[in-house]
């Protein structure tokens, strides 16, 4: 292909992926990558992994660095998926001595900041599985954000036994 027809293609490709954009006002040109999303000019979402259900166990948990491009404080409100009625943002805190798991309305990221989401700290709580998440498998979480667009981020299931640190 001569160089006049590569530059047709790329001007071509550029034209389409921005009409077949989702025009849904929900939804946001998110770029769905293994754990990871980019929301354009506002939001990462980095190294995200829901852990494996044990037999029998319809809870799971999920964990991520979420991270704040712009320069205001955004508000993650809720997640949701096709796959679990419920999930709730959590943190591990510890009181009299004893470490307690509390549901949080809402976290929020400072301009410019990120905020880590793992175990025995923040973390997302999914209840309510009807099948098993298996290690290996992807699945998607939406992630709704106070005054702005959602993220769809797809992510993959980990083993309880992978050792998984994010950054």
């Amino acid at each position: 292909m001569n160089s006049n027809n590569k530059n047709i293609a790329s001007v071509l490709l550029l034209f389409l992926s921005f009409f077949s954009a989702n025009s849904d006002a929900q939804k946001i040109n998110a770029q769905k990558i293994n754990g990871q999303a980019i929301a354009k000019q506002y939001i990462a979402i980095k190294n995200a992994y829901i852990r494996e259900t044990l037999p029998g166990n319809h809870v799971s948990s999920a964990y991520m660095t979420l991270i704040n491009h712009s320069d205001k404080t955004i508000k993650l409100i809720s997640i949701s998926s096709d796959f679990s009625p419920r999930i709730e943002i959590h943190a591990h805190t510890m009181k009299n001595g004893m470490m307690k798991m509390e549901r949080l309305d809402a976290i929020s990221i400072k301009a410019n900041a990120k905020v880590l989401l793992q175990p025995y700290g923040l973390h997302l709580m999914i209840f309510g599985l009807k099948n098993g998440l298996k290690d290996g498998q992807m699945t998607e979480l939406n992630f709704h954000f106070a005054n702005h667009k959602n993220v769809i981020v797809k992510m993959p299931v980990f083993s309880i036994k992978r050792k998984r640190i994010n950054k």
